[in-house]
């Protein structure tokens, strides 16, 4: 666990640019502060912030401010599980507002419940098939806690086909959602075309490392300039943190607070985050001033539903 709160805080430093650059390209104030908010629980374990930008009126995905939806939307569901996302859209925008549905799975048990859940509605294309940058075969590597985890590996197993959203879709695609245990990368450059050409509405997940949180935007951006960029918070579930329960401390009981990086600090005390944007981003009035921090045992913001949003 302790690795991990290393890792985010070393992940903050070597990537300040890079974090800075999202923020200037987030397309509301909202989503600036969600930023702020997951990166102070990243730098000193704070859950007031992540509180505050943590998303109360909308399903997953569907923020009826900017994602729209017509009779014509050829929809890509990247992880559609048990059909809970499909279900979602439907709820929000009715059973009339696509022209088709493509689900992509690949575990064979809750692919059955997938096709079980939506079986009576129309025009939707099941396929038990990873999606990635190229097209192979890979191995199911089961997740212990939950099936919704399971993800892709090299060590052998129960083989699964893997293809590209290029190659297993002629059409052209106007919404594709991703939430593929790290392989949201992947999938992108498999969908590179589809995004040139189509310019679909891209609702990703960015929580399933360090990383995706920037460099998803940043290819996106590379590959079609065109996009405005959203951050959305959804789920708080990150109270527990694997099988560490993340609780206040009791009077008197004392805590690791920080992990100590050369960059993040000035005279051997730590530098508020908001100071090390403020020189860079110019932080509107208000985002960088919240109450003192509440003392919490060290846990992170790690499985929150951290949701970009995407569209032209």
């Amino acid at each position: 666990m302790y690795e991990e709160i290393e890792e985010k805080g070393q992940a903050l430093f070597a990537h300040m640019e890079d974090f800075v650059w999202l923020y200037h390209h987030l397309g509301d104030y909202r989503s600036k502060k969600t930023l702020y908010a997951i990166l102070n629980n990243w730098y000193r374990y704070d859950f007031t912030t992540t509180a505050q930008a943590k998303e109360y009126l909308f399903d997953d995905y569907f923020d009826l401010d900017l994602v729209s939806c017509s009779t014509e939307e050829v929809v890509v569901d990247l992880g559609a599980f048990t059909g809970d996302t499909v279900l979602s859209y439907l709820k929000n925008y009715g059973q009339d507002c696509y022209k088709r549905i493509y689900c992509y799975e690949i575990t064979p048990k809750i692919f059955a419940l997938l096709r079980k859940n939506l079986e009576q509605y129309r025009d939707i294309e099941f396929r038990m098939k990873g999606v990635a940058d190229t097209e192979g075969t890979m191995f199911l590597v089961s997740n212990q806690t939950s099936a919704s985890a399971n993800t892709l590996g090299q060590e052998r197993g129960e083989e699964v086909p893997v293809t590209t959203l290029d190659q297993d879709i002629t059409e052209p695609v106007t919404l594709i959602k991703a939430d593929i245990e790290g392989f949201e990368q992947k999938a992108l450059e498999g969908a590179k075309h589809h995004i040139l050409n189509d310019h679909p509405k891209l609702l990703f997940s960015v929580y399933h490392n360090n990383e995706d949180l920037w460099k998803i935007p940043q290819r996106i951006h590379q590959i079609s300039p065109e996009y405005r960029f959203y951050l959305r918070f959804k789920k708080f579930s990150s109270l527990s943190h694997g099988d560490h329960a993340v609780r206040p401390l009791m009077e008197g009981e004392r805590g690791p607070r920080l992990v100590r990086l050369g960059g993040l600090f000035d005279q051997g005390k730590p530098l508020p985050l908001e100071k090390l944007f403020q020189t860079q981003t110019g932080l509107p009035d208000g985002l960088g001033i919240f109450p003192p921090d509440i003392p919490v045992m060290p846990g992170l913001v790690n499985n929150p539903r951290l949701l970009l949003l995407v569209r032209g």
